[in-house]
């Protein structure tokens, strides 16, 4: 689902990997879900996206925001 929503911003930006990296951000409260994140987007393709926590986006801005709401137990 993050993959095909991902794909949507890189459309609205056409398809420029550098523009989008600049306004588009998944983010999340883990660090382990920001790797899990990166990895899969990654395999996908996507490894230009930002992907970060909270706390270290604090300060940036970007005009679409994924946030991951979910915690990564192993």
């Amino acid at each position: 689902m993050l993959v095909s929503k991902l794909a949507d911003d890189y459309e609205y930006y056409d398809n420029s990997a550098e523009k989008a990296k600049k306004a588009v951000a998944v983010l999340s409260q883990y660090k382990a879900h920001v790797s899990a994140i990166e990895a899969k987007l990654k395999e996908e393709g996507f490894e230009q996206c930002t992907v970060r926590t909270v706390v270290a986006s604090q300060g940036w801005l970007y005009q679409f925001v994924h946030f991951g709401f979910l915690m990564l137990i192993s």
